[in-house]
């Protein structure tokens, strides 16, 4: 095998391209997230190669190089030529690293879930609380440490609360809910979880005994689970006559898409930019 270090520019990439007859097909989202780290500075050598076979076709590496082509950005980058054609078939066999594994190496704990809160806040509106859907777009790593070790406090009060809950909803979801609500009034989502936790000593017509029910309802009912758009507008309901200490004979939902948490902080405060 030769292995040499070398400026990979796009029309070089685009060359290493063209030889690639057993090549996966391109998940564009990997793409995307190899284009921004690199138009962005982000990128990373990581010691990975640029694999070519003793024929010249391209083993390894086309997810790099198309974005390469795609930033317009060179970088030097391993590359090892002759190698067997026969190595493909053991190549990318391991697991790949993902963001909840970059956040418990930086000390988290209930990092995957962290990490999952740190994704649906991405996709998150606050204007109108609602949830962008089929969202592909992925968030890199170190992107995502850095939004979490700025706001590690409070993303993980969130997600112990949220973990505390059992049989209603992902952590992902109502980590992403307490998040928003423990802002706005702690000891309001501090007797909120608990009531969602144990649904002991609430009133008939208490809004948490209300969701506490429909997501117990909604969970039995469907066998794959539901997203944060489905459950969103369930918690956002109960958040809301639970902080004006109203009563709720049932659960109604707003037709609208737009959803509102009461006691969130105004548009264009310090408090509204400092809430996601």
């Amino acid at each position: 095998m030769q292995v040499s270090i070398e400026n990979i520019t796009p029309a070089v990439a685009s060359t290493m391209l063209k030889n690639r007859p057993y090549q996966r097909r391109i998940r564009p989202a990997t793409v995307g997230l190899y284009v921004y780290q690199m138009q962005k500075g982000l990128w990373r050598d990581t010691g990975e190669a640029i694999k070519i076979d003793t024929e010249g076709n391209l083993c390894d590496g086309q997810h790099r190089l198309t974005a390469i082509v795609e930033s317009g950005v060179s970088l030097d980058m391993l590359v090892v030529r002759n190698i067997h054609a026969s190595a493909f078939d053991a190549m990318d066999q391991g697991a790949p690293r993902t963001p909840g594994d970059t956040l418990s190496r930086a000390g988290f704990k209930h990092a995957d879930s962290i990490a999952a809160v740190c994704a649906n806040l991405r996709r998150l509106d606050k204007r109108t609380m609602t949830f962008s859907t089929g969202f592909t777009h992925k968030i890199p790593r170190e992107e995502t440490r850095r939004f979490a070790e700025a706001r590690r406090t409070r993303l993980e009060s969130a997600v112990q609360y949220a973990t505390s809950i059992k049989g209603l909803a992902g952590a992902s979801i109502l980590g992403t809910f307490f998040y928003l609500v423990e802002y706005i009034d702690q000891e309001k989502a501090s007797t909120f979880s608990e009531g969602l936790r144990t649904g002991a000593s609430l009133e008939i017509n208490s809004p948490v005994l209300r969701v506490r029910n429909r997501l117990l309802e909604l969970r039995s009912a469907t066998r794959n689970g539901l997203d944060i758009c489905d459950l969103f507008p369930v918690l956002t309901f109960g958040w809301n006559k639970h902080i004006r200490s109203e009563e709720a004979t049932a659960i109604r939902l707003p037709t609208a898409t737009r959803l509102f948490l009461e006691g969130a902080p105004k548009p264009g405060t310090i408090a509204w930019d400092h809430w996601v």
